[in-house]
């Protein structure tokens, strides 16, 4: 369990991270690539610019996070739920998306990445 924890830039590539909470964390630049991350939760955490690149997520949980330009880079979202998270953009792949929930605003942003569609 990490709590108030301060974990900017943060190298924890290739990690096993089991059943861990992350709450009220500053894990902003955190690098978790590569990482096998299984039933955690990062809740209420800054995570702005962290890499979740090529990692493997399972009954993983994020509640009311900022993940502004985190990257989930070749990471599959399936049965996640970023709803409740703040961001403007994330960098994935669009296949990574499917099965992914997402509030009204973060998809149409998506929507506008890569359908490269114009809303009025």
């Amino acid at each position: 369990k990490f709590v108030n924890c301060k974990l900017t830039g943060t190298k924890l590539m290739e990690s096993y991270i089991g059943n861990t909470l992350f709450e009220n964390c500053k894990m902003d630049y955190v690098n978790l690539s590569g990482s096998n991350i299984k039933e955690s939760n990062f809740e209420h955490s800054v995570l702005s610019s962290a890499d979740f690149v090529d990692c493997s997520l399972t009954k993983t949980m994020f509640y009311t996070n900022d993940l502004e330009n985190a990257s989930f880079f070749d990471t599959d979202l399936k049965n996640i739920d970023l709803s409740s998270n703040s961001f403007e953009m994330i960098e994935v792949r669009p296949e990574h998306l499917k099965n992914c929930t997402l509030n009204q605003l973060q998809a149409l942003g998506f929507a506008r990445k890569f359908l490269q569609i114009k809303v009025v």
